[in-house]
């Protein structure tokens, strides 16, 4: 066993490190190819969800809000606004009430100010009059088209959102529909659906490591009482028994082993 510690870079460990090393590149390579999909996947999935709340509320203002909007100021300072004769704003409206339904935020631009929204902070303050990021003032009110973010900050909030432009009578864009939702909450869906495939790899990556290791470990005994029995052999001690370990297996080492000793 001396002889055999002294070795620096001895067979076993050498085994050892060809058996190890691609099992973990390969375990890292499948866990984060795997919350690559699963993150590409529900990413999609909530790009079609939100498209279609948009097209939704769209719709609802379109058929059920008949008339011009404006704003009024209650009786408590408060900013009120409405379509036609039907408050927007408020926490029993309609809006809201699909924002609770459908777990997202609404919120209705003129131009690119925020007249109405679901939108609050952490001290519950409403983010109407606060202006949209300039990269959706710029891709959508300028250009026109609609457009899907994955990471864009909403009233200081990572989140996913979904920004549709508003035309009036005359073709031209007045303003902006925006649903959106917590990148937050995307996150714990992914962990959600990722968490046990991770559980899975490690445990098959475990499994079949420690089986390599047993494996790579007895192999590198063999052949290293091979090499005692060989050595032996070299120093003319004829009468020295073949390890019983080295004929447990048909292979190579059990060759080399009988060749060895007719000679």
């Amino acid at each position: 066993l001396m002889a055999k510690n002294k070795l620096k870079n001895s067979l076993e460990s050498q085994m050892l490190k060809m058996t190890l090393i691609p099992l973990t590149l390969m375990t890292v390579a499948v866990v984060a190819a795997s919350v690559s999909i699963v993150r590409t996947s529900i990413t999609d999935r909530i790009r079609d969800e939100l498209i279609n709340d948009a097209n939704l509320v769209e719709f609802v203002f379109d058929e059920f809000y008949v008339g011009d909007y404006r704003v009024e100021e209650g009786s408590g300072g408060q900013i009120d606004i409405y379509k036609g004769e039907q408050q927007l704003n408020g926490e029993n409206t309609l809006i809201a009430k699909m924002s609770a339904l459908l777990n997202i935020d609404v919120s209705i631009f003129i131009e690119d100010t925020r007249i109405m929204t679901t939108l609050s902070d952490g001290s519950g303050i409403c983010a109407v009059g606060t202006q949209a990021a300039a990269v959706v003032k710029n891709e959508v009110l300028e250009t026109g088209n609609s457009v899907f973010y994955d990471n864009v900050i909403v009233y200081d909030e990572k989140s996913f959102a979904y920004y549709k432009p508003v035309s009036g009578d005359d073709g031209v864009i007045i303003g902006m529909i925006a649903v959106c939702r917590s990148s937050e909450d995307v996150q714990n869906q992914v962990f959600k659906y990722i968490i046990p495939v991770v559980i899975i790899c490690l445990v098959v990556a475990i499994f079949f490591g420690i089986i390599m290791v047993r494996f790579n470990r007895k192999l590198a005994a063999r052949i290293y009482k091979m090499s005692r029995y060989m050595k032996g052999l070299a120093n003319g001690e004829f009468n020295t028994d073949m390890p019983r370990e080295l004929l447990q297996e048909d292979d190579e080492i059990k060759n080399l082993a009988n060749d060895g000793k007719k000679m």
